[in-house]
């Protein structure tokens, strides 16, 4: 189901099933419209705001409530009314502890003790004597040799041994005398009053006086702490109690004290006919750190203060008043005019509020409105009118507008903004399957364009059902650059979305989106290029600030099994959650690569290492992020599914002197897409980028097999050439891969071009002949040129018979 709220703001259309039109005819009376606190995304205030006037607290005089109050409150505290520790029984048998309990009325809750060994275990005989006249305790203790005697009902969760019963004593002077007198010597002394629980400590000082010296507002805090509850509430309420309940906790200043955070636990009524108000207040800059079951209640603190849902939120307070009439007026600044409750109690690290319903005394009588075009007539005129389709809820803002037109003048797709707004549910969802439904639904939330809106925030709210069969996908498309901000509830679904989008468990994670096409059609096509073929519902809606989206239980023909995945401990739920929400893994078909930012796991907080399942496989760290790679084969990856990788980050945290594992699985997706690498052997070693021809080689793909590049007789061998791959699934899918390579050939050098014979024959004789010529020419020259001075005759030897 999927439902979203539209605003409608100013030249907006609203969706065609809405009809509306606004007017003022009040009789000349015009009224300013309250002011609207708004955020970009939350809804907004319909409460009308009236300015406060001087003197608020005049009036409201804080009394002791004689009738039952409207909450129960207690507070955990060390101090006792009376009490003493001593080093008297330190030469004796046993150590003994003494509590005395009183009660200002009859409790509604068994009082709960719980004796607690010191750090070297229970060695001496402990004994507790328990002063509880008319009322039901329960006393544990890891001690087996604990012994208690007390004039209490002890209830069947006890397990301690029972001892003889008290002598009768007519004061806490005479029983502690008796005490002392029977066991040689006591360990501890201590008067409560109301407590709902007692938690006591074994072990003895031997600094404390031999004699136990009792003391007013003695500091038990060695040996004791408890829960007391507070009586004594005041309340007051200026005029007849309204609907709203406003609630005051006063903490009185300790000089002392050390205490710097003051847990809340909050508890209300499960059906609240009121709003209600708490002011929390302490001159001491504490932090409240506030846990809430089933309340809607607005806050108003001094300090700092954070919930439990969230922790890693601070939110700063501000500076109230330091005095009952200063926070009564306050209060009723606010406009929070009934003070069911104003508690004074003294500071403390623990308080309980338990809200009880308030039932105001009167009611506004409910009149019969007649509807219709008798409206006008009866009322002699009307504010606005609007026509909704299949609205799942409608908040309608009072006030009235003086510039509004006199008659109410119907519009189509007209702007209720001022005064309406409404989450509608969407019954226009259509849907698709490529081949016979799988075990995946995937879908689509297109948000149409709005021109003139100003959304830049879209909280879209998820839920998905207990156990489901299948794989869940979700594409969120806008065509402006909106942040999506996501609460998921009991969901295991993966996202793809345009623009950014961030998740409410981490909301300061803003993790990038990817860009999307803006037609039906290419929005299917997208989740078929991921394999996501069955189109489980399709959504075309209006631009909106809040969309509320509920999966139903895609039921296919087949389905996969079911495989437990068991999950950490409570407390490791946020190193979960966080993980998987950055997903810092990233495998490709050969690596797993994991890189995290320290400041992403501040929320974890003492993360020293990180290591995957063999944790010999360590990640690197240094001031700013933890980074690890390693081949898929090492490190205890596991490849049990196609194109999926398997492993654990286990995360070290210091708690303390002790290491704590954390162990988070996680499946790191392989690329669907071929990687081919080409090698010269069968061995599949050195992947190499030449293609030899005539030659076998092997080529990696997702298998490997060989083959041979052989060029055609006669044919030119080419200097480059590309391996292509194609492969096809079951479901008609084709991934195809590409290798650029080189060829060479083997009968050849490698820097071969191809020429042929005849021109290689060819360059010979040119160079041989033009080397003759030359030769030839240079000759001539010599023989032309030589000087005659070196001609030498030749010798003649002449006779007298010549």
């Amino acid at each position: 189901m999927l439902s979203a709220v539209w605003p409608l703001h100013q030249g907006e259309e609203a969706p065609d099933n809405m009809w509306a039109c606004g007017s003022v005819t009040g009789g000349g009376c015009a009224v300013t419209p309250p002011p609207r606190h708004q955020s970009e995304t939350g809804p907004r205030d319909a409460s009308l705001v009236f300015p406060p006037d001087p003197g608020r607290a005049e009036g409201c005089d804080l009394q002791l409530l004689s009738t039952e109050a409207p909450i129960t409150l207690s507070y955990a505290t060390s101090t006792v009314p009376r009490g003493c520790v001593s080093s008297g029984s330190m030469d004796t048998g046993h150590e003994v502890h003494i509590l005395s309990v009183e009660w200002s009325k009859v409790s509604a809750f068994p009082l709960n003790v719980s004796v607690v060994p010191p750090a070297h275990g229970c060695t001496r005989s402990p004994v507790l004597i328990l002063l509880c006249a008319r009322c039901s305790a329960t006393v544990t203790s890891p001690c087996s040799n604990l012994l208690v005697r007390t004039d209490a009902h002890l209830g069947p969760g006890t397990t301690a041994a029972l001892g003889p019963e008290l002598p009768m004593a007519t004061s806490q002077g005479q029983l502690l005398t008796w005490a002392e007198e029977f066991y040689g010597g006591i360990t501890s002394y201590s008067e409560l009053r109301d407590p709902r629980w007692v938690q006591l400590l074994l072990g003895e000082d031997a600094s404390s006086p031999q004699g136990c010296i009792l003391q007013e507002h003695f500091d038990a805090r060695l040996h004791l702490e408890a829960e007391v509850i507070f009586y004594g509430v005041k309340g007051c309420s200026r005029g007849h109690p309204s609907t709203s309940a406003t609630h005051i906790i006063h903490l009185q200043p300790e000089p002392s004290s050390t205490i710097t955070e003051v847990n809340v636990s909050l508890n209300c009524p499960e059906s609240p006919a009121s709003k209600q108000f708490l002011i929390l207040q302490s001159r001491a800059n504490l932090t409240w750190f506030i846990s809430v079951s089933n309340c809607h209640i607005q806050f108003l603190a001094s300090g700092n203060y954070k919930f439990a849902s969230v922790p890693w939120v601070l939110i700063a307070g501000e500076r109230l008043p330091d005095t009952e009439q200063g926070l009564v007026a306050k209060a009723f600044e606010k406009n929070w005019s009934f003070i069911a409750s104003y508690s004074a109690i003294p500071t403390s690290a623990r308080i309980s509020l338990e809200l009880q319903e308030h039932h105001a005394t009167t009611r506004a009588p409910v009149t019969s409105i007649p509807l219709g075009p008798t409206a006008e007539e009866f009322y002699g005129g009307i504010t606005s009118y609007s026509e909704l389709r299949d609205p799942r809820w409608v908040q309608l803002l009072l006030g009235e507008d003086a510039s509004s037109p006199q008659g109410c003048i119907l519009q189509e797709h007209f702007d209720a903004r001022l005064h309406l707004e409404a989450e509608v549910i969407f019954y226009g969802v259509k849907g698709c399957s490529r081949g016979h439904p799988s075990t995946s639904a995937t879908h689509i939330i297109h948000l149409q364009p709005e021109p003139s809106s100003t959304i830049t925030e879209v909280n879209v709210s998820l839920n998905c059902p207990e156990s489901p069969a299948s794989k869940q996908f979700l594409i969120l498309q806008s065509r402006a650059n909106l942040t999506w901000f996501i609460s998921v509830s009991n969901c295991h679904i993966q996202f793809l979305a345009s623009g950014n989008y961030k998740f409410a468990s981490v909301p300061w994670v803003l993790i990038a989106g990817e860009r999307l096409p803006d037609t039906e059609q290419g929005l299917v096509a997208k989740a078929f290029e991921k394999n996501w073929s069955f189109i489980a519902s399709y959504s075309a809606i209006p631009t909106s600030a809040r969309i509320s989206l509920e999966l139903q239980e895609h039921h296919a023909t087949t389905r996969a099994p079911v495989t437990s995945i068991p999950l950490g401990p409570t407390a490791d739920v946020l190193p979960h959650k966080l993980l998987h929400t950055l997903q810092p893994w990233k495998c490709t078909d050969e690596t797993m690569e994991i890189v995290i930012a320290r400041s992403h796991l501040e929320p974890i907080k003492d993360v020293v290492n990180i290591t995957l399942r063999d944790i010999s496989c360590q990640a690197e760290k240094n001031a700013t992020h933890f980074m690890l790679k390693t081949p898929l084969s090492h490190c205890g990856t596991s490849l049990e599914g196609r194109g999926h990788a398997n492993n654990e980050l286990i995360l070290s945290l210091a708690k303390g002197a002790v290491l704590q594992s954390v162990r988070v699985a996680f499946q790191c997706n392989i690329p669907s897409e071929l990687f081919l690498r080409l090698f010269p052997t069968a061995a599949f070693e050195a992947p190499q980028t030449e293609l030899e021809v005539n030659k076998e080689a092997f080529v990696q793909v997702s298998t490997q097999w060989p083959f041979t590049h052989a060029i055609p007789e006669g044919g030119r061998v080419p200097f480059s050439a590309t391996l292509k791959c194609k492969a096809g699934l079951q479901n008609t899918t084709i991934f195809e891969g590409v290798l650029e390579v080189t060829v060479k050939d083997g009968w050849w050098p490698p820097n071969n071009r191809g020429l042929g014979l005849a021109a290689v024959l060819g360059i010979t004789f040119g160079a041989f002949l033009i080397g003759a010529l030359l030769t030839a020419g240079l000759w001539c020259i010599y023989s032309r040129t030589r000087p005659t001075s070196k001609l030498q005759p030749l010798p003649i030897q002449v006779t007298n018979s010549h």
